[in-house]
Formats: structure tokens, sequence, C-alpha cells
């Protein structure tokens, strides 16, 4: 571990990782996003940021670049890697922060509403990892993030959809640090619980009824964001920037037949 500088905090330490490290995050956009984004600029971290919308005001002046782009497509991610090449030859970190979701029974959520939660949630990552992966490897340098959820632990009714994704990019990262560990590329997936965030609020189908989460089960995203980038800071393979999200997950893998019993608890809360 290095020596800590005089004055200088543990987490400070930590986020000495990001310094002069290209990083590109999308779903720069979101209340998530933004909050990494926020962090991130005081560590002299070089950020990349992309989202389908155009830039907000307040992260233009300090960021590297911004690319608006559509990442639901395979053609829209080779264009989004294609830009970033142009602005950097390398990138240093990439943060899969995207996302989708819906509420509903999957029979009642259209074909396009759950097949972009799939595309955007899952393929994206997988593709812009595939894009910009050959480049780590030849420099033996790099680290993926993937955002999944506690959803990607817990599969709970109504989001069929959103579960299935966020499983498939909790497998994906698994898989994938067992492949790149030989080239020195760490991966981290994140695995953040009920966050304030405009997810909360995603589109609901089949159904009006909604009730408010209870306070003690939302987190801030300015807490979440920096328990993954602590994480992400010390290698951690799992994050979980909540001890709730830790526990759940927990029990879950311990007890397997305690997910039926939890989602129907979740679903007394979520209504």
């Amino acid at each position: 571990m290095p020596r800590r500088a005089a004055g200088m905090s543990r987490e400070g330490i930590e986020m000495n990782y990001f310094s002069d490290k290209i990083i590109l995050i999308t779903g720069a956009n979101g209340g998530l996003g933004t909050e990494l984004v926020r962090q991130l600029h005081v560590t002299r971290a070089k950020l990349i940021l992309t989202d389908i919308a155009s830039a907000p005001a307040s992260n233009s002046s300090r960021t590297t670049a911004y690319i608006p782009a559509d990442i639901r497509t395979r053609a829209g991610c080779e264009a989004l890697a294609k830009a970033v090449r142009k602005v950097s030859r390398i990138v240093d970190i990439l943060i899969n922060n995207a996302g989708l979701a819906t509420a509903g029974d999957f029979v009642d959520v259209p074909d396009d509403e759950w097949e972009a939660q799939i595309e955007v949630n899952l393929l994206a990552a997988m593709r812009l990892t595939r894009l910009l992966l050959p480049g780590m490897i030849e420099r033996r340098s790099g680290h993926i993030v993937n955002i999944s959820s506690l959803g990607g632990h817990v599969a709970l009714p109504k989001t069929t959809t959103y579960a299935t994704s966020k499983w498939g990019l909790r497998g994906f990262g698994m898989a994938l640090h067992g492949e790149l560990a030989g080239h020195n590329i760490k991966v981290s997936n994140a695995y953040p619980s009920f966050t304030r965030t405009a997810i909360l609020d995603a589109p609901r189908f089949g159904y009006e009824q909604k009730r408010e989460l209870p306070a003690f089960m939302v987190s801030e995203p300015s807490a979440v964001a920096s328990k993954i980038l602590r994480g992400v800071a010390r290698g951690q393979l799992h994050i979980f920037p909540s001890a709730d999200a830790r526990l759940v997950a927990l029990l879950v893998r311990l007890f397997p037949g305690l997910n039926g019993p939890l989602t129907r608890l979740l679903l007394k809360f979520l209504g």
C-alpha cells in the first residue's frame, strides 16, 4: 500500500487511482452518472462522457469531450468508439453506467421497451467492452466497470427484463474478470440497491398503483457513487455500495429459497 502523504486521507489516496486516467462514462447525464462525473472531476481524471442527449452545461467546461450517442444498436456503439478514438488514442477505464428500466408484467411491456433495456443495459456494455478491449490488452492495462444492480442478485416480479439484463451484466463481468486477469486488466461489478434516480420513476405498464419507498430503503446517488469509485480504486470485483444490498445478496446466495419471500416483501413496499 502506498505511504500516506501528510494530511491526506485514505480516501484521498484511493481516489488518486483515477488521476490522469482517461475514463469513458456512458449514461453520463443520469442521476448516478452525473454524480460519478462530479466526483471524478476533482481527481484530475480526463473524462469522455456520452449519453443520448446533448451535454448539460454543467459538464462541458471540465470534460475532455462529450459525445452524444445512441448505444441501443451495434452501429451506435461502433460510432461512439470511433468518435472516442478521435479524441483519445486510449481509454484507461470504461464505466458501463447507462441503464433503462420499466415496471410491469412481462406480457404487458411493449416489445420496443423491453428490447431497448436489453440493448442498453447489457448488449451496449458488451459491445463497447469488445471494441475497447484490444487496446487495453495491447497495453496490458485497463479497467472495465459495470454498473449492475441488486436486481442482478434478486429477480423482482414486474422487473423481468431489467433483472435479466442485470443478471447478464453480472455474469459478463465475472467471466471477463477470469479472462483478463492474465492481461493485467481489472473488472469491477457494482450492485446498487434502490437509488434516488429517475429509474425509481420508470414507466409502468399494466398497472398504475405506485407506493413511495420508505426513506431507509433509498440511497443517495452521492453516497452510491462514492462507494463505487472507492471499490473501483481498490480493484474489487464485487462492489456493494450499501449495507442492505450486500446483506440481501449474501442471504440469497446462502439461502436460495429466500428469493421468493424477499421478493414478496419488497413488493409490499413497491406496490
